[in-house]
C-alpha cells in the first residue's frame, strides 16, 4: 500500500480520519461518512507495516500488542493525531487529520 498517497489524499480531498483494521480495507472519513480506500483487505502484518513506517522509531508495534497508544505526528508534513487499538480481529489505528491553521 502507498501510505504516502493515501495521507496526500487526505490532504487534497478535504478527508478527515483514515481508518486501518485488520481484516477490512483502508477506510476514509469524508463529510458523508465512511469510505472504503481501494479493495485491499489489510492484514495484520500490513497494519503494523503501516503504522511502524509513521509512527516514531521509539515505538514499534508487533504481533504482541497488549495497549492502546495515543500520539500526534507529523508525516509528509501532514499533522496526524493516532489512536493504535486492538480489537477482536487484530490492530486497528484511527488517523485524525489535524488542520492547519
Amino acid at each position: 500500500m502507498d501510505i504516502k498517497n493515501l495521507f496526500s489524499k487526505v490532504f487534497n480531498d478535504e478527508i478527515s480520519d483514515i481508518h486501518l483494521c485488520t481484516g477490512l480495507p483502508p477506510m476514509i472519513r469524508q463529510v458523508h461518512g465512511l469510505f472504503p480506500w481501494g479493495d485491499v483487505i489489510l492484514k495484520s502484518e500490513d497494519v503494523m507495516e503501516i503504522l511502524n513506517e509513521i509512527i516514531p522509531s521509539n515505538i514499534k508495534i508487533g504481533k504482541k500488542f497488549e495497549k492502546e497508544i495515543d500520539l500526534g505526528i507529523d508525516f509528509c508534513g501532514i499533522r496526524f493525531r493516532i489512536n493504535i487499538y486492538e480489537d477482536r480481529r487484530g490492530i486497528c489505528a484511527a488517523l485524525r487529520l489535524i488542520p492547519q491553521t
